[in-house]
């Protein structure tokens, strides 16, 4: 059951919230619970240093102090996955009267060099494919000059990302975690997310459903279904 001082948190992808956010803040309104909007490090430097932590872990705080919760569930998206998962942890171990999990959604798990599929190294072109091959306005790719400006925004966060990923590789925390993925993804398959399984320090749930690299319509409602299930299990 979902109580009205419950918090949803969303970390979105590389580049924008999108469809994936829009979901979560629909669910959140559904449920009658806060959503948090969260950002993922911005630099490598805010990450290695703290600083996005502990400004995140202020936001998180004066949150519950507002409504008085002690039940979290983080959701992030292929990077903010990355930074949910990590955020859960250090949660746990620096506020351990939240009761806090993490949903990871099309997120890849550090293989055993530590590494993820990046956008970190790939040319804007092939940063234009993955764009195209999940809607986004081909006028826009084909303008030279607006495709190298979002690729190179991209391959910065994804850089950030690439060191997150090394970092959850170096630990072997685990957290309350479920897992979403889609078949339809043409960057991140359902086999790169497999590894999430044992990082989970209690049921862990992985759902593989239709769709594309994004929530949209048709997959929501297995998204509400998962949030509910690790809401259930914070209980």
């Amino acid at each position: 059951m979902i109580k009205p001082n419950d918090i949803i948190g969303f970390f979105p992808a590389a580049g924008a919230g999108g469809s994936t956010l829009d979901s979560s803040r629909e669910i959140a309104d559904q449920l009658g619970c806060a959503l948090l909007e969260l950002p993922n490090p911005p630099t490598i430097d805010d990450f290695t240093t703290g600083r996005w932590y502990n400004g995140l872990e202020h936001i998180v705080r004066a949150q519950i102090a507002k409504d008085g919760n002690s039940r979290l569930v983080l959701v992030g998206h292929c990077m903010g996955g990355l930074s949910a998962f990590t955020a859960a942890s250090l949660l746990r171990s620096t506020s351990p009267d939240v009761r806090v999990g993490a949903l990871v959604i099309n997120t890849p798990y550090p293989g055993r060099d530590g590494r993820i599929p990046t956008m970190s190294a790939l040319s804007d072109s092939a940063i234009g494919e993955l764009l195209g091959a999940e809607g986004f306005p081909q006028e826009l790719i084909d303008d030279v000059d607006m495709l190298e400006e979002v690729a190179t925004n991209l391959r910065a966060e994804a850089t950030v990302a690439d060191r997150v990923a090394g970092a959850i590789h170096e630990r072997t925390d685990c957290v309350p975690l479920h897992a979403l993925s889609t078949r339809g993804d043409p960057f991140i398959t359902p086999g790169d997310c497999e590894g999430w399984s044992r990082r989970s320090c209690g049921l862990f749930g992985w759902t593989i459903c239709e769709g594309g690299h994004a929530i949209n319509e048709a997959s929501a409602p297995v998204l509400r279904r998962t949030i509910m299930s690790l809401f259930g299990e914070l209980a």
